[in-house]
Protein backbone atom coordinates (compact mmCIF):
# COMPACT_ATOMS: atom_id res chain seq x y z
CA UNK A 1 0.00 0.00 0.00
CA UNK A 2 3.01 1.95 0.79
CA UNK A 3 6.06 2.36 -0.16
CA UNK A 4 8.22 1.61 3.06
CA UNK A 5 11.47 2.87 1.50
CA UNK A 6 10.17 6.40 2.23
CA UNK A 7 10.67 7.82 6.04
CA UNK A 8 7.08 9.36 6.04
CA UNK A 9 5.18 7.00 4.43
CA UNK A 10 6.65 4.26 6.98
CA UNK A 11 5.23 5.71 9.74
CA UNK A 12 1.44 6.23 8.38
CA UNK A 13 -1.44 4.60 9.96
CA UNK A 14 -3.72 2.64 7.99
CA UNK A 15 -6.21 5.57 7.71
CA UNK A 16 -3.75 7.87 6.09
CA UNK A 17 -2.50 5.31 3.64
CA UNK A 18 -5.41 4.02 2.70
CA UNK A 19 -6.76 8.28 2.00
CA UNK A 20 -3.12 8.29 0.03
CA UNK A 21 -3.78 4.71 -1.99
CA UNK A 22 -7.04 6.60 -2.64
CA UNK A 23 -5.90 10.01 -3.94
CA UNK A 24 -3.39 8.11 -6.02
CA UNK A 25 -6.28 6.09 -7.65
CA UNK A 26 -8.35 9.23 -8.59
CA UNK A 27 -5.02 10.72 -10.37
CA UNK A 28 -4.93 7.18 -12.68
CA UNK A 29 -8.96 8.41 -13.39
CA UNK A 30 -9.15 11.45 -13.08
CA UNK A 31 -11.80 13.24 -15.54
CA UNK A 32 -9.84 15.47 -17.92
CA UNK A 33 -13.16 18.06 -17.59
CA UNK A 34 -11.44 19.27 -13.99
CA UNK A 35 -8.54 20.21 -12.30
CA UNK A 36 -7.61 21.38 -8.79
CA UNK A 37 -6.97 24.84 -7.80
CA UNK A 38 -5.58 25.99 -4.32
CA UNK A 39 -6.35 29.70 -3.36
CA UNK A 40 -7.11 31.01 0.62
CA UNK A 41 -5.46 27.50 1.91
CA UNK A 42 -8.58 25.53 0.49
CA UNK A 43 -8.60 23.34 -2.39
CA UNK A 44 -11.25 23.83 -4.81
CA UNK A 45 -12.66 21.75 -7.42
CA UNK A 46 -12.71 23.75 -10.85
CA UNK A 47 -14.36 23.00 -14.11
CA UNK A 48 -12.59 23.82 -17.52
CA UNK A 49 -14.40 26.00 -20.10
CA UNK A 50 -15.69 24.95 -23.12
CA UNK A 51 -12.47 24.91 -25.23
CA UNK A 52 -10.83 22.46 -22.40
CA UNK A 53 -8.91 25.16 -21.01
CA UNK A 54 -8.31 26.45 -17.45
CA UNK A 55 -11.03 29.47 -17.44
CA UNK A 56 -9.93 32.58 -16.80
CA UNK A 57 -11.05 36.38 -16.08
CA UNK A 58 -10.39 39.31 -18.31
CA UNK A 59 -7.83 40.12 -15.42
CA UNK A 60 -6.27 37.18 -15.37
CA UNK A 61 -7.50 35.21 -12.02
CA UNK A 62 -8.87 32.15 -11.87
CA UNK A 63 -13.09 32.41 -13.05
CA UNK A 64 -15.19 31.95 -10.03
CA UNK A 65 -18.17 30.91 -11.92
CA UNK A 66 -15.96 27.49 -13.37
CA UNK A 67 -16.00 26.60 -9.33
CA UNK A 68 -17.76 23.35 -8.57
CA UNK A 69 -16.95 22.97 -5.08
CA UNK A 70 -14.96 23.71 -2.32
CA UNK A 71 -12.70 20.93 -0.73
CA UNK A 72 -12.18 20.61 3.04
CA UNK A 73 -8.91 19.82 2.44
CA UNK A 74 -6.07 22.27 3.56
CA UNK A 75 -3.55 23.37 0.85
CA UNK A 76 -0.95 25.99 0.30
CA UNK A 77 -0.40 26.88 -3.30
CA UNK A 78 2.96 28.46 -2.88
CA UNK A 79 6.54 27.37 -4.61
CA UNK A 80 8.88 24.78 -2.62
Amino acid sequence: MTDIDDPIERHLSANEAGTILALKKLSETWPDRYWIWAADGTLYLMAKDANGNRAMTSSGGVDPAYMVRALNIPADGGDW
